[in-house]
């Protein structure tokens, strides 16, 4: 009798807020092992964020694996803990539902982004959970032009194109150099469908050609090569860490938030169009310490969010994101938030 080889699997004991990050790393890397697009790389760490955490705050510890399925071209997360347990499986699936000062969206976000959930346990038994998602080579995703497939954990964004439609009007691009200097855009492109999308895809390849100039030159050179589409509502935030110092300008409805301190500060945004004309810019210059965070968002989302509940211990900037769409996403409208995370100091 041939014996079936085990499938390739890794694993790590939770039992800290270091260990969260060590397995969303994990998840992370072995989605980019199984051949996941950058999208579903991002969607499968925030899984496997979500479920450590679980262990760290619910359970007290526990077991975190991750494996490549031999029955399926997929991955596979699960968690074994010797925790409390559930009490009710089916209320903890809905969306809100939080205790020991989560974020109420852990298991019904893990529910919507896999293929396949399943939790067992009983009280003062201890808690199972596997998650799975499949690899399908030919399926759309939405995924933004200019992002790497791997993004420092305080660096993410999340997309949604309007119910209904495959083509997300919304695009983000991030550009990093060794400097630790980080170049964010969020564009929307006027509308939604298609036509949105190739106008915001548009503007990131413009920005992309003339990222390393003042942001007045980029707004310009993206103004003149998107003529021949909708246009777009453009931010550019220029972080540099070194310097402390965060550089921004933006046209149209992209709303800005910067959490410093304890303040929140909401920049502003010149009027018009990139790529049928726009008033004046005018560019900011701000402190940015390292404790700073900032959210870019579409006006998919309301305006006043309050985007300082998203935050806790070792949350990724991706799943800060996912989550602010998963709440606050609008129906009737492309949706998209890009954010980076302060450190804690």
């Amino acid at each position: 009798m041939t014996q079936q080889p085990a499938a390739p699997s890794d694993s790590l004991y939770v039992h800290s807020e270091a260990d969260v990050a060590a397995a969303m790393r994990l998840g992370r890397d072995w989605a980019q092992r199984a051949g996941f697009s950058g999208v579903e790389t991002a969607y499968l760490a925030t899984v496997a964020t979500e479920l450590a955490s679980n262990l760290w705050i619910h359970a007290g510890g526990g077991v975190f694996s991750v494996l490549l399925r031999s029955d399926l071209p997929g991955i596979e997360i699960a968690t074994c803990d010797q925790g409390p347990g559930i009490a009710d499986i089916a209320l903890a699936l809905q969306d809100g539902y939080s205790t020991a000062g989560g974020l109420g969206c852990g298991l019904p976000s893990i529910n919507r982004l896999m293929d396949g959930l399943e939790i067992n346990g009983r009280i003062g038994g201890g808690t199972q959970v596997r998650a799975w998602k499949v690899k399908h080579p030919d399926a759309q995703t939405v995924e933004s032009l200019a992002l790497a497939h791997t993004l420092p954990a305080h660096i993410g964004y999340s997309l949604r194109p309007i119910p209904g439609e495959s083509h997300c009007g919304d695009q983000c691009g991030v550009w990093q150099d060794e400097s630790g200097q980080v170049l964010l855009a969020l564009a929307d492109g006027l509308g939604h469908g298609p036509q949105a999308a190739k106008a915001a895809k548009a503007a990131l390849h413009a920005i992309g050609e003339l990222r390393a100039h003042p942001c007045e030159d980029i707004f310009a050179y993206c103004d003149d090569k998107l003529r021949d589409t909708r246009g777009v509502a453009l931010a550019l935030a220029l972080i540099e860490p070194a310097l402390g110092r965060l550089r921004f300008a933006s046209v149209g409805n992209v709303r800005a938030v910067l959490l410093h301190g304890d303040r929140d500060l909401r920049l502003g945004s010149a009027r018009g169009i990139v790529g049928a004309g726009y008033s004046e810019l005018a560019p900011e210059t701000l402190a940015f310490g390292a404790g700073d965070s900032l959210f870019l968002y579409s006006d998919g989302l309301d305006e006043l969010l309050p985007l300082r509940d998203l935050l806790r211990p070792a949350v990724t900037a991706h799943a800060v994101a996912e989550t602010a769409l998963q709440r606050w996403a609008k129906a009737n409208d492309d949706a998209s938030m890009l954010v980076y995370l302060g450190q804690p100091v």
